[in-house]
């Protein structure tokens, strides 16, 4: 079940999921105590949001190099070269090379 089905279907009927909150809230409470649930799910919380700034981060920083590279082939372009057929170009010499030695 997803987790949007699991949200409908608690707003639909908020009965049916209340036996699992309060077993899972009288485990915590008799586990290491409700004090530490809150601290634990606090410091969860706050990694889950730096985790979250450095996929933003790193989101951003792919997104420039992506807009680079693009730029740089877009000048390639315009001068009349085109950087995948220059590599093509040495690869062809490399197996003609291979070709002729055998």
């Amino acid at each position: 079940m997803s987790f949007g089905k699991f949200e409908d279907y608690n707003r639909k009927y908020p009965h049916l999921f209340y036996p699992a909150f309060r077993v899972q809230e009288k485990m915590r409470d008799k586990f290491m105590g409700l004090h530490w649930w809150k601290r634990k799910l606090a410091k969860y919380e706050e990694v889950r949001k730096q985790v979250q700034e450095h996929d933003k981060r790193e989101e951003e920083r792919e997104n420039r190099e992506r807009r680079q590279r693009y730029e740089v082939s877009k000048d390639l372009m315009k001068q009349g070269t085109d950087f995948f057929d220059v590599k093509k170009k040495g690869r062809r010499k490399r197996r003609a090379r291979k070709v002729g030695c055998e």
